[in-house]
């Protein structure tokens, strides 16, 4: 429990009505969609309350609160929208959580500069609609475009399906605001290019609050295109879908969708071509005269259609019923589906030969994977894995053990051990296995900004 007299001082900087204390209130805001059974051995630290949640609204009352945070070595953690799975937010004990959610404004937009610069509160999904009444649109567009918020999917780097033609959430951002873990702001940069040095903003894409509090954020954006068209093409296996998938990629010809899909006994590409009308229609062509019609056949387009309209539906579902909602209910939606999914990134030479040292330790685990899938990138690949027999006792650590046996050998392979959602506290143990020699260079690096070790402790670093 805090000590009332640095309630009160909380109250003075962002106001009564900014700040909450009660149980059912904290229970709210410091936890996200990662659930007890995709968190074994991880219980204590989900049921974790922070102490309050505050709601400043401008970049110096956040300097003010970890100030004073800094002065009592009260632990703070930033949040965004709560939408991540990983368990980013979740709190120490005795903790501040700084949400973002009442810093929601757009502050410019520069349509001749092709950018637009927000307060990191906003919801991505309102973003893109304020930015489509002047024909223009983001560059990312993840399943969570309606709930989730600008700065959680920079430090997450996040990415959507529409990385393919755009990129990560973190190649959208031209310069970055931030708070650092002394209370100093960092104002933002919008230089487009420069050759002076690091670019900064870059320290806090990715890092999940670790380094400070992103609070502003200036953005590439794009013209709405003129035209969109759907394919889908069928393989015989997946070998040969991520071999035509190297080709389109290595052509260049940018599809906003390119997806390979194996799941039951089909494996299916999902193409989404836009933008001008005559480049759409050489694209096709130049995939329809790759096509030998042994490996690849033309699926009707309205199955990538259908896939395109409804790939924000599971986020839309998660507002209605989880989000805003305590830990009871936000769990209760996975209580009895046990299953564990993996995105990771790997060389493009090495995706095949991972997939086969895959199947073996899935198969030793007795596990059944529902679907293999590369989303946007060559590198990019993804596994939803689910129990054959879901009763057995032992399930949850079939799953735990294999994950950790997959997320390994990704590493022993050059790959990462997750390419979009952060690895929150759920696969921190694992940063150092991934990120090696390197490990102890961002150590100095915190320990250099954050000297007292306040901002979102015990995650990564």
């Amino acid at each position: 429990m805090l000590d009332p007299s640095i309630l009160d001082k909380l109250r003075s900087i962002v106001g009564q009505h900014n700040i909450v204390t009660e149980e059912t209130d904290l229970d709210i805001f410091s936890s996200d969609a990662l659930s007890p059974n995709r968190a074994l051995y991880l219980q204590n630290e989900l049921a974790t309350l922070p102490s309050a949640v505050l709601f400043p609204t401008s970049s110096q009352q956040i300097s003010d609160i970890i100030k004073l945070a800094n002065i009592h070595l009260i632990p703070v953690t930033p949040l965004g929208a709560g939408t991540g799975v990983m368990g980013g937010i979740a709190p120490s004990k005795n903790a501040l959580m700084i949400s973002l959610k009442n810093m929601n404004n757009l502050i410019t937009f520069d349509l001749t500069s092709k950018s637009v610069t927000v307060e990191a509160g906003m919801i991505l999904g309102e973003l893109n609609y304020i930015l489509n009444t002047k024909n223009h649109v983001l560059g990312h567009d993840p399943y969570s475009l309606s709930i989730a918020s600008v700065g959680g999917a920079i430090s997450t780097n996040g990415v959507g399906y529409t990385a393919s033609k755009y990129g990560t959430m973190g190649e959208q951002v031209i310069g970055l605001e931030a708070v650092l873990p002394t209370g100093e702001i960092l104002p933002i940069s919008q230089i487009p290019s420069h050759s002076v040095g690091p670019d900064i903003s870059n320290f806090f894409i990715g890092t999940e609050g670790t380094l400070g509090v992103i609070t502003k954020a200036s953005l590439k954006i794009y013209p709405q295109p003129k035209a969109t068209r759907f394919m889908s093409i069928g393989f015989p296996d997946f070998k040969s879908g991520y071999q035509f998938l190297l080709n389109i990629y290595n052509a260049n010809l940018q599809p906003s969708l390119l997806e390979l899909s194996q799941s039951a006994d089909q494996v299916i590409m999902h193409l989404v071509l836009d933008g001008e009308a005559d480049i759409i229609a050489a694209s096709i062509k130049w995939i329809i005269n790759k096509m030998d019609n042994q490996h690849q056949f033309q699926i009707d387009s309205d199955a990538t259609a259908s896939y395109w309209s409804k790939r924000h539906n599971s986020a839309e579902l998660y507002s209605k019923t989880a989000l805003n909602k305590t830990r009871k209910y936000k769990w209760k939606r996975n209580q009895d589906h046990i299953f564990e999914y993996i995105h990771l990134s790997l060389p493009p030479s090495k995706i095949l030969e991972y997939k086969q040292h895959s199947e073996r330790i899935i198969q030793k685990h007795n596990l059944h994977v529902t679907e293999y899938a590369i989303w946007g990138r060559p590198d990019f690949f993804s596994m939803m894995i689910i129990p054959k027999d879901p009763c057995s006792e032992s399930v949850r650590q079939q799953l735990y053990e294999a994950s950790e046996s997959l997320l390994q050998l990704s590493c022993d392979m050059d790959g990462s051990i997750e390419y979009c959602h952060g690895i929150g506290i759920k696969l921190k143990h694992l940063a150092v296995k991934e990120l090696g020699p390197s490990y102890e260079l961002i150590k100095r690096v915190k320990s250099t900004l954050d000297p007292n070790y306040i901002m979102n402790p015990n995650k990564y670093i």
